[in-house]
């Protein structure tokens, strides 16, 4: 039973953690489209920028929360409440000698390492399938209304 009960605190705060982001987009979003929605009738705007002005204050905030710098994360998800928590519990489990802490700070850096190369290894498939999405809207782009076999024909389309 206590194998099914003691992962569920953790899983609660990662969830938390997980979803933060999420409702910091929400937050902001929400704040620029009311914010949109109340000045946009008095400035006078055309109907095709006020579509762009509405796109703009989704997906700016979007990447703005997405692609955060790690200075506007890395201090604030971190509180004394769980690091008091976590060293109670090292301590339960009878972590207290200098050997078997050094033990864990090694073990941690090994799991550091392979976080980063997890990381790298999802920014690089995300850079190859941004490449192949430009490069198949070039193609496409090319391609003749009469068709690819047409293109063929004009050497346009491989």
């Amino acid at each position: 039973m206590r194998n099914i009960l003691f992962p569920f605190p953790f899983l609660q705060l990662g969830i938390g953690e997980l979803f933060r982001p999420a409702s910091k987009w929400a937050f902001l979003s929400f704040g620029l489209l009311v914010i949109a929605a109340f000045l946009i009738p008095h400035a006078g705007v055309s109907t095709e920028a006020k579509s762009y002005i509405f796109l703009a204050c989704t997906y700016v905030p979007l990447f703005l929360v997405v692609f955060a710098v790690p200075s506007t994360f890395a201090f604030d998800s971190i509180k004394a409440t769980q690091i008091q928590s976590l060293a109670d519990y090292i301590y339960a489990l009878g972590i207290d000698t200098e050997e078997k802490i050094e033990a864990i700070e090694e073990n941690l850096s090994n799991v550091a390492e392979r976080i980063y190369a997890r990381m790298n290894r999802k920014e690089s498939g995300f850079g190859y399938l941004l490449l192949q999405s430009t490069s198949l809207r070039e193609t496409t782009a090319r391609i003749e209304p009469g068709g690819i076999g047409e293109s063929r024909k004009a050497g346009y389309a491989a």
